[in-house]
């Protein structure tokens, strides 16, 4: 027997596994071999069929990735518009909110004229900030009379401020804290 030399075909992007491995399968069973007895125009007709096959199987191959890029198509196509559809009714749904607020301030603002001139202001109040500024000033006026006048009694202090004595004795606790 004539020492055999496996020959390794290049892969082509258009040649799959069935024709990769029916190639194998003739490099392994020799056929490649020249055999005198084997009339030379069969073997040019045994490789015309096997072009024939690998063209058929590429086609193939390349109906079946546009098959499949076609349904992937499709299927992004129905997604997108799935997507579309939803952000159409979110829209809808934030414009009728928007909507129904602005109608209820509206109405709001319609009840409030009405009641509006149902009120009369006489005098003004004074804000927290003014009788928390005169509450320090009057804070810091009885401190210093007591400081001025060393020993005060409570009855004076109390007329002196116009307080009751219950209220004097806080400046005591107050002292107590520091």
């Amino acid at each position: 027997a004539a020492a055999r030399r496996m020959r390794r075909r290049p892969a082509a992007a258009s040649s799959s596994a069935a024709s990769t491995s029916r190639d194998v399968a003739e490099d392994e069973s020799g056929s490649e071999e020249e055999d005198p007895n084997v009339p030379k125009g069969s073997k040019k007709e045994r490789k015309r069929q096997e072009r024939e096959d690998r063209e058929a199987q590429r086609q193939a191959n390349e109906a079946a990735r546009n098959s499949r890029r076609t349904n992937q198509d499709r299927y992004e196509e129905m997604r997108r518009k799935k997507d579309e559809e939803r952000e159409a009714q979110e829209r809808l749904l934030e414009e009728e909110a928007m909507a129904r607020k602005a109608k209820e301030e509206e109405a709001a603002a319609l009840e409030f004229e009405k009641w509006k001139g149902a009120f009369s202001v006489d005098a003004e109040g004074t804000t927290e900030s003014e009788t928390q500024d005169g509450g320090q000033g009057l804070l810091h006026n009885f401190v210093e009379y007591i400081k001025k006048q060393k020993c005060v009694p409570l009855e004076d202090l109390a007329g002196e401020f116009g307080m009751r004595t219950q209220v004097t004795e806080e400046p005591f606790y107050i002292r107590r804290l520091g």
